[in-house]
């Protein structure tokens, strides 16, 4: 594969809508087949790939190939993908988005089983879509000396993206690589409002697409108080948020707190979920 096929991926500025899906009248072991399918097809394609032709691609192609294979590996993150992008120079700590579907699922299951109902086709959208800007979050970061404010404050990033905004608002053409990177950034969430879409270069996700999804496709019997709802979706959290600051710790990890915020795990859980997820 030469440079320029390499960067035809997966199609990273058009994500499925989930009104598509909901058009589609698909049923949740249909969208787990697509989705282990798709991530079949871009593994082999991974795998194929000529890597010494990286070093021909533009910072924003680079940006793209990375992004485009991210997404559509992040739900079958074997052996082999983890290896390939090891290769590509991903850390660790990059690849911690990277989450087997078969967990979410599992714990769609347990929820349900609490009496939560869920519409288990708009969650995993939903939580796709959180993921999906985790990951260009974090592979953007590779392009500039800014860090997010998972352990540094970011306001130089977000200062620079409202250059970005008033660059265009003046029609002054968008030419540098920043630019680039920002506008595709965006087409990565399109449904996101500009004064929210600044929280997205601080990695700020989990108020927005995990709220309206709890919010909104969520469905808590009657009895089941606020408190309860939120200690129960507390391990879906746990696995789908990995900020570092805003990582949540296991029940075993939480007896290791040297001052834990609560004296309990229930009012512990409870608190970590209204706080991230609830309070802006």
């Amino acid at each position: 594969m030469n440079e320029k096929e390499i960067i035809q991926g997966p199609n990273f500025l058009s994500p499925h809508g989930i009104e598509e899906l909901e058009e589609c009248n698909l049923v949740l072991p249909d969208l787990i087949d697509m989705e282990i399918n798709g991530a079949a097809v871009s593994k082999q394609n991974l795998l194929k790939c000529n890597y010494k032709a990286l070093v021909n691609l533009s910072e924003a192609e680079l940006f793209v190939f990375l992004v485009d294979f991210s997404r559509q590996l992040k739900f079958s993150p074997d052996k082999d993908v983890i290896s390939c992008f090891k290769i590509l120079g991903l850390k660790k700590s990059e690849l911690r988005w990277f989450i087997p579907i078969k967990e979410i699922i599992d714990e769609f299951k347990v929820i349900e089983q609490s009496g939560i109902k869920i519409n288990k086709i708009a969650a995993l959208y939903f939580i796709e879509l959180h993921l999906d800007i985790k990951i260009a979050v974090e592979i953007y970061k590779r392009f500039t000396d800014v860090v997010t404010d998972d352990r540094v404050n970011m306001n130089s990033a977000t200062k620079k993206y409202k250059q970005v905004l008033d660059r265009r608002k003046n029609g002054i053409k968008l030419t540098t690589q920043f630019d680039e990177i920002a506008e595709m950034l965006e087409k990565a969430a399109p449904e996101a409002p500009t004064k929210v879409f600044t929280k997205i270069f601080e990695g700020k996700t989990e108020y927005m697409e995990l709220r309206l999804m709890f919010d909104n496709f969520f469905f808590p019997n009657p009895n089941i108080s606020n408190r309860k709802f939120r200690i129960t979706i507390y391990e879906l959290c746990r696995i789908i948020m990995k900020d570092f600051k805003r990582k949540l710790p296991d029940y075993t990890s939480y007896l290791n707190l040297k001052d834990p915020s609560e004296p309990t795990w229930d009012g512990y859980r409870a608190k970590q979920i209204k706080t991230h997820i609830y309070k802006r």
